[in-house]
């Protein structure tokens, strides 16, 4: 069983004697409707087991045909990838005395913090308590940055969009679904 599906049905390119090998296992249910999706999207299904006629780039002698020609290469530096960095926190309760821990996701530490404010708002960071006054407690102040609408959000909350979506699989998805939260609460 992969990805939870089971009865599969398997579609193989090797089977339309295309020498790929490549085969993929799907749920009749859901090769039902990505075909169904297809066709709404003007896709046969039925040309898919065409195979694409590919160019050889202008290098491919060089690359593989054993000429020692050097090759010129571009280097290419990617900016480092965001990841936040948070603060542990606990929570009390003075009635009880019970202790807990916090979601650190309620804590960007303020590195983070300034970095979400610098893309996301003004670049105005503050430090504000989590809890009013009463008997429930945090011991440590979570950071918020000021939108430009004047609103202030809690940097944690936005910076974990970068966790649960990291940009080395899903590379501006964090950005769109922060943006669109902003823009739409």
């Amino acid at each position: 069983m992969i990805f939870g599906l089971q009865n599969t049905t398997t579609a193989s390119a090797a089977q339309d004697n295309n020498a790929s090998g490549v085969s993929v296992s799907l749920s009749p249910k859901l090769l039902q409707l990505l075909q169904d999706a297809m066709k709404e999207a003007g896709i046969d299904p039925n040309e898919l087991n065409t195979p694409a006629k590919v160019e050889k780039p202008a290098s491919f002698q060089q690359l593989f045909g054993g000429i020692s020609t050097p090759i010129e290469t571009a280097s290419i530096s990617a900016a480092p990838i965001f990841t936040p960095k948070y603060k542990t926190a606990k929570g009390f309760d003075s009635s009880t005395g019970a202790v807990y821990k916090m979601n650190d996701n309620y804590f960007a530490d303020q590195e983070t913090a300034q970095w979400v404010a610098s893309k996301f708002g003004t670049g105005e960071v503050r430090e504000n308590d989590m809890l009013g006054p009463g008997p429930f407690g945090v011991d440590t102040k979570m950071f918020e940055v000021k939108m430009e609408d004047g609103r202030w959000v809690n940097a944690g909350m936005l910076a974990s969009y970068y966790d649960r979506n990291p940009e080395s699989l899903f590379p501006g998805l964090a950005d769109k679904l922060i943006k669109d939260v902003l823009k739409n609460v």
